[in-house]
């Protein structure tokens, strides 16, 4: 399989994050880090930036069930607090 490199300007726009953005994220490991292409040249492989976003969906994804089941209880707490 061939890996594809992803310049700045595609990782920006598939991420929506700024340049700054991504190399702090970078530098703190939460995001991939570039690899040298050339002198003056950077790249992302794009299986490590759809890996990034894919686990920013399940995080996204279990928030939400999260919010659903704690919302849920609350509804529930509620509704026994008013039969009462």
């Amino acid at each position: 399989m061939t890996e594809v490199i992803k310049r700045l300007s595609e990782v920006k726009s598939i991420t929506g994050l700024s340049r700054s953005t991504i190399y702090r994220m970078a530098s703190e490991g939460v995001f991939p880090r570039p690899i040298k292409l050339g002198i003056r040249a950077s790249g992302w492989l794009g299986s490590e930036v759809q890996n990034w976003i894919d686990g920013r969906l399940n995080i996204a994804r279990e928030q939400d069930n999260n919010a659903s089941d704690a919302n849920n209880s609350s509804n529930f707490i509620k509704e026994a607090i008013n039969e009462a």
